[in-house]
């Protein structure tokens, strides 16, 4: 929903039972028990001009057409609307734009008013995240890639889109500033976070702290936070339970060991940011969070990864679950063998009921995978297994156990181009 930033992606079209309504669960989360499933969800045709190919499989699919486009972002308002953020390719070889869509609980459709880019340092930029509080009001990110001290965010408010800058670095020949989450809470009240690079370079190397800002409804300020001068610390995702109880996820480095870094939880009471341990046990090294999500009844998850030894040194890679019950963090183990396969992000439908995606680095391939409260189960991602159709899925929300959205995209790899793919998990009963 508007408050709970989240991040995951699609499934198959496999009878699931998922838990009622938890203590955490919106109270329209309740109803009639019933046996949610996941199927695919036509998406409109993207604008005109852009690069057009036909997939390699037999016909009847919602992936009909290679459209050179994705759907990267998901906030869900409400049952009856959610809005939807990606990017399109205006030829086979051409820079990405933005794209906007709009489910109303009957189908899909693209609004008139669409996301502007910020103004451009560079040739291109690409979609992020995005977080809507209301049918009238939200941010969504869109990333340059290259050294900039003014990141910018694009913010929806009476029925149109304005660039919005985020608070400069305040020592511009030291480090730039990259923003990497943003959540909306009301017109006057909104979190990004993100992390300081080294100034002169390429964002995305020698990180130099982390950095907090806030919307209070006329400009973005950063907010002191605890690992804000941490050499190596970063901030990647915020998830909001309420005004004075937000939280935040990534990693930092931690005592004297230039090898050992951990993951970084930030939480917000109001008043202050402080840092919240979890304990991961040996022999990890390395280990980051690049998710979270939270339910309206204080029950918090993340995903991200660890790694048993160095990178320098190769390592194997492993997924880390953490769930926060209210009182203290810890990680939640059982997940099944992913092959490599390491979560990107993370759902929370209710306190015993969330969705993870994990994905393969050796064939971009993703798998869903379910906490039913007590175990994991992994879901087949939906769609047609034609050769050479590979199928990433980026981001999840919704408003509970029975009513789940996944976005992504499935790449043609004999036309190298992307079609986009949203999914969505609930009884339908003739909803889109």
């Amino acid at each position: 929903m508007g408050l709970r930033k989240t991040t995951i992606a699609l499934a198959v079209t496999a009878s699931l039972v998922t838990a009622g309504a938890g203590p955490g669960a919106p109270a329209h989360a309740a109803g009639p028990a019933c046996t949610p499933t996941w199927r695919l969800v036509s998406t409109p045709p993207l604008p005109d001009g852009v690069y057009i190919s036909p997939l390699p499989q037999p016909g009847g699919s919602d992936v009909a057409t290679s459209t050179g486009g994705t759907v990267d972002a998901v906030s869900a308002v409400g049952r009856d609307s959610v809005w939807f953020t990606g990017s399109h390719a205006g030829s086979a070889t051409s820079f990405a734009g933005p794209w906007l869509l709009h489910a109303d609980g009957r189908k899909v459709s693209q609004p008139k008013a669409q996301v502007v880019p910020p103004p451009l340092r560079t040739g291109f930029a690409s979609s992020g995240t995005s977080s809507f509080d209301s049918d009238t009001d939200g941010w969504a990110l869109w990333s340059l890639p290259t050294a900039f001290t003014t990141p910018y965010g694009e913010r929806w408010h009476d029925g149109r889109w304005t660039s919005v800058p985020f608070a400069p670095s305040p020592d511009a020949a030291k480090y730039n500033v990259q923003i990497n989450d943003v959540v909306a809470i009301s017109p006057t009240d909104a979190w990004a976070v993100g992390t300081r690079y080294e100034a002169g370079v390429a964002l995305g190397f020698f990180p130099m702290g982390s950095v907090v800002e806030h919307w209070d409804g006329s400009s973005w300020s950063v907010v002191p936070d605890p690992a804000a001068t941490r050499e190596n610390a970063g901030l990647n995702a915020v998830a909001v339970i309420a005004a004075d109880d937000v939280w935040a996820v990534g990693e930092l480095r931690t005592g004297g060991d230039a090898q050992r870094i951990t993951p970084l939880l930030e939480h917000w009471d109001g008043k202050r940011w402080t840092v919240a341990e979890m304990a991961l046990g040996e022999p990890e090294f390395f280990a980051g969070l690049s998710s979270v999500s939270a339910t309206r009844g204080g029950d918090v998850w993340a995903a991200g990864f660890t790694l048993d030894r160095p990178s320098s040194q190769g390592g194997v890679r492993a997924p880390l679950v953490a769930h926060y019950d209210g009182t203290s963090w810890h990680a939640v183990g059982g997940l099944p063998d992913l092959g490599g396969g390491i979560p990107t992000t993370v759902y929370a439908a209710a306190a015993q009921d969330a969705w993870t995606t994990a994905v393969n680095p050796q064939t971009n391939e993703t798998t869903f995978l379910h906490w039913t409260g007590r175990n994991w189960t992994s879901v087949p991602v939906p769609g047609p297994k034609a050769y050479g159709l590979t199928y990433t899925y980026t981001a999840m929300d919704g408003t509970g156990p029975t009513d789940v959205w996944a976005v992504g995209s499935v790449a043609n790899g004999a036309y190298t181009t992307d079609t986009p793919q949203i999914a969505h998990l609930s009884c339908h009963s003739g909803r889109a």
